[in-house]
């Protein structure tokens, strides 16, 4: 038995409402027990959205670890026809891009119009101006087109720079030999090298090496 809490009579412990005063009241033990909250779902658009930015991020990481980073020297390049652009750091042939250079060299510009300004000042200086203006060129670089007239044993070229005139003689080292044997008589070359000496003890000569190929014809 219980009392009901309106009226104070007693009632049986199962009802629910009074049979004196008639009023309906809730078992404590059910009024106690609190409501359950409803968990929140995610939105699905939500979780898509996040799905998608993690993915780039990814991706963009990737990307920039394989293109930037650590770039390999390449090799020296000696192979006739490659058409890969020099990796030093100026500009070198007024013309078009070698198809042969040593890659791990730096070649400074040729400077304009060398040759002629050689030949020229030949005719205007004494031989003792003209021998110390030829030692202030040995270094510097020359831009040429001539004909090819032997390939000689030691691994020079022998060309022909002109008509025939004053260092029309010009020898060229420094190309691999598996160049060499690809040049023949009377192709005409294009090149840059490094003037390394002169000779005039049978004939006038200019001797160069580390050359830049730029075209064969």
């Amino acid at each position: 038995m219980k009392k009901c809490p309106y009226c104070a009579e007693e009632i049986q412990d199962e009802a629910i409402v009074c049979k004196h005063c008639g009023r309906e009241f809730v078992p404590v033990a059910m009024a106690q027990i609190p409501a359950k909250p409803k968990k929140k779902k995610s939105p699905v658009w939500l979780i898509v959205i996040v799905i998608m930015m993690l993915l780039c991020v990814g991706g963009l990481v990737i990307v920039i670890s394989s293109s930037g980073g650590g770039k390999k020297a390449s090799p020296v390049q000696t192979e006739i026809g490659n058409k890969d652009s020099p990796t030093q750091t100026e500009t070198v042939g007024p013309t078009n891009t070698p198809i042969f250079w040593d890659s791990s060299k730096v070649y400074p510009q040729p400077v304009p119009g060398l040759y002629k300004q050689i030949l020229d000042n030949k005719g205007k200086m004494t031989d003792i101006q003209f021998n110390d203006y030829l030692s202030s060129t040995k270094g510097q670089r020359i831009h040429l087109k001539a004909t090819v007239k032997e390939v000689l044993a030691d691994n020079r070229v022998y060309f022909s720079a002109s008509d025939g005139g004053f260092f029309d003689t010009v020898y060229l080292s420094g190309l691999p030999r598996d160049m060499l044997l690809q040049l023949n008589k009377d192709q005409i070359v294009e090149f840059d090298a490094t003037i390394k000496d002169f000779t005039d003890i049978v004939i006038t000569v200019l001797d160069l090496n580390d050359p830049i190929i730029y075209s064969i014809q």
